[in-house]
């Protein structure tokens, strides 16, 4: 898998790129079908910040 410890330093950033872009949509998509909820969690942002990453 990722034994390499320069794939290991390229890999996370992407992952964290990735899944804050993918969370992103599924708040965008919620906020303009009508869903006041990503509105009022403040998950309308691209900062990773405000997505709690959960493993598992």
């Amino acid at each position: 898998m990722l034994t390499d410890p320069l794939a290991l330093l390229l890999f996370l950033p992407a992952l964290i790129i990735a899944i804050t872009i993918h969370e992103f949509a599924h708040a965008f998509l919620a906020d303009r079908l009508g869903d006041p909820t990503p509105q009022l969690q403040g998950r309308l942002s691209l900062n990773p910040l405000v997505f709690p990453f959960r493993l598992g």
